[in-house]
């Protein structure tokens, strides 16, 4: 009696694990349409991604896209010039592919030193794109401005693991 007890016991949480991935499967289809099926269940950072506070396009690591990002400080002596770059190189992004992903600024530094005020995140259609628009004459004018206005900045390109 123990024996067909445990085996029907380890049917019907079979069963119940097997309902259960293909419902995850199914919620993964309507949040990412484009996505291929998968097990949320082995791999479930999707997923947390997805109804995190933040949205990440995952269509963007499906392609080759990449993402800069930028960690700034201003400068206090140059606050007043801040808005004007921004809308100029906002404007270059644009020009160039460049979609913002989002503007952070830094609330509590948790670890280490030197936190920057601001994070910025802007994805682009490829690597490529960013490395040719910074070099671009464009972008190069707004160079003063830039070394003015930030007593720190780091721009990288990024790609999803």
């Amino acid at each position: 009696m123990q024996l067909s007890l445990l085996t029907g016991l380890t049917l019907i949480l079979g069963f119940c694990f097997v309902v259960f991935n293909y419902k995850l499967n199914h919620m993964y289809k309507k949040l990412n349409p484009i996505g291929n099926s998968f097990s949320p269940l082995l791999s479930n950072i999707v997923i947390r991604d997805r109804i995190g506070p933040i949205a990440i396009n995952h269509n963007a690591m499906e392609n080759q896209n990449a993402v800069l990002i930028i960690n700034a400080t201003v400068d206090p002596n140059h606050k007043a010039e801040l808005q004007g770059y921004l809308g100029n190189v906002m404007q270059i992004f644009g020009q160039n592919g460049g979609k913002p992903v989002g503007r952070f600024q830094t609330t509590e530094s948790l670890q280490g030193e030197d936190s920057p005020q601001m994070v910025a995140m802007i994805e682009f259609p490829s690597p490529e794109t960013i490395s040719e628009m910074v070099k671009s004459s464009e972008f190069q004018a707004l160079g003063e401005i830039r070394e003015r206005v930030f007593s720190k900045l780091n721009m990288m390109i990024c790609k999803p693991l």
